[in-house]
């Protein structure tokens, strides 16, 4: 597009997921093994149907897409 974006991470759209239609949006944080480390609350950005971006997470981190889809498939949550 030619527009860059500074502070925003961009990550696969199943990492990220509502617990309930209009509430705040989260994603599943995992270790490197694939231990849960827990949910963290994300703010959404611009979605292009694969990838969206995201602030309150960091750089580096890995997170659960399938939880992700299993939570939406389950809420109804569809971004």
């Amino acid at each position: 597009t030619g527009v860059g974006h500074s502070g925003v991470l961009m990550v696969d759209k199943d990492c990220v997921y509502q617990k309930e239609k209009e509430g705040p949006y989260y994603l599943r944080r995992m270790e490197s093994s694939g231990k849960p480390l827990g949910e963290i609350e994300v703010k959404v950005g611009m979605d292009n149907g694969e990838y969206i971006t995201i602030t309150g997470a960091e750089e580096g981190w890995y997170c659960d897409s399938g939880y992700g889809k299993f939570m939406k498939s389950n809420t109804g949550g569809e971004q």
